[in-house]
């Protein structure tokens, strides 16, 4: 059976083999948990001022964000330890995973867009 999604839920509850797809073309072929070990080592978290955030969806790819009083805690995707006050190296989850995936097949995805 044959799932296309881009909706990372369906696919963390349903699937343990994925493919990841661009423009009719495979790029990625193989289990969930070895999608998740490319990302490895490219996610990080950090707590920035909200007033910075345009700025960091330009230089990173934005995963998550959640926002917490005057602070936002970002959740990105980057080849190098982000130049960003206290960024943590953090565990992958299939968003980050998905997406490091297309960073690193040259597609663009800064910002969190496809």
């Amino acid at each position: 059976m044959i799932l296309s999604t881009h909706i990372v839920a369906d696919i963390e509850a349903s699937c343990e083999q994925a493919a990841v797809m661009d423009a009719g073309r495979i790029l990625w072929n193989g289990s969930v948990e070895q999608l998740l070990e490319q990302a490895r080592g490219h996610v990080y978290t950090a707590n920035v001022e909200k007033r910075f955030i345009a700025q960091i969806k330009k230089e990173y790819i934005v995963t998550g964000i959640l926002p917490q009083n005057e602070y936002i805690t970002v959740r990105l995707v980057s080849d190098a330890e982000p130049d960003l006050p206290n960024a943590v190296l953090t565990e992958p989850d299939l968003e980050g995973a998905y997406m490091y995936c297309l960073h690193s097949h040259g597609c663009e995805v800064k910002g969190g867009e496809v």
